[in-house]
C-alpha cells in the first residue's frame, strides 16, 4: 500500500469497527472484526512507493502509479517476463486541485480497470460547483438547511474543497458564513 492509502484504511476500519460496536448494541449485528483485528492488520500493511519497481515474486515485478483519485490511490503495473498487465480500480479526474494528475501508463499489454462511469461524460467541474452553489445560496437565503450525503471518499473530498473555495473567495455573505459539520 502507498503511504496515503496506509493511513486511509486505518482511519477507515477503524472508523467502520465502531460503527459495528454501535449497531451490536442498537439491534444487535454481528462485528465482522475488532479493534484488535484492525491492529493486527494494520501492521501486515507494507508502504510502497509510487514510481519504483518492485520485485514481487521471482521474476515478476510491479510498479505503484499515481491513480489521482484519493489521497495514495494507485494503479499497478506488473511485469512478468516480456508482458506487463496494469489493474487500476477507480482512477481520477483531471484539473482537481488537491490532487496529482492521473499518471499515464507505460507500454502494456493488458488492462483491468473499473468502469462504472466508462461511458459517461460528466459535466464540467465549474458548471457544477456553479449549480451546487447556487442551490445553497437559494437555501440560505429561505433560511433552509443543506445536506449533502457524499458515499465516496473522492467525492467528500473534492465538494469540502469546492465549498471552502468558494466561501474564502465569494463576495457573497452567505456562502462566507457557511457552516460545515
Amino acid at each position: 500500500m502507498t503511504e496515503g492509502t496506509t493511513e486511509i484504511t486505518r482511519i477507515v476500519l477503524e472508523d467502520a469497527q465502531k460503527i459495528m460496536e454501535h449497531d451490536r448494541e442498537e439491534r444487535n449485528d454481528p462485528i465482522l472484526y475488532t479493534k484488535k483485528n484492525v491492529q493486527e492488520t494494520m501492521k501486515l500493511a507494507k508502504k510502497v512507493q509510487y514510481n519504483r519497481e518492485t520485485e514481487v515474486l521471482d521474476g515478476v515485478t510491479a510498479t505503484w502509479k499515481d491513480a489521482g483519485h484519493i489521497l495514495g490511490s494507485a494503479f499497478l503495473e506488473v511485469t512478468v517476463g516480456e508482458k506487463t498487465i496494469a489493474f487500476s480500480g477507480d482512477i481520477g479526474n483531471n484539473n482537481v486541485p488537491i490532487l496529482k494528475e492521473t499518471q499515464e501508463l507505460d507500454s502494456i499489454d493488458t488492462l483491468i480497470v473499473e468502469s462504472t462511469y466508462g461511458d459517461s461524460i460528466h459535466e464540467a467541474r465549474d458548471k457544477s460547483t456553479e449549480i451546487m452553489l447556487n442551490l445553497i445560496k437559494k437555501a440560505c437565503k429561505n433560511e433552509g438547511t443543506v445536506m449533502m450525503p457524499a458515499f465516496s471518499i473522492e467525492r467528500t473530498q473534492e465538494l469540502l474543497y469546492s465549498l471552502h473555495q468558494a466561501s474564502d473567495n465569494s463576495e457573497s455573505e452567505l456562502l462566507k458564513n457557511l457552516s460545515l459539520y
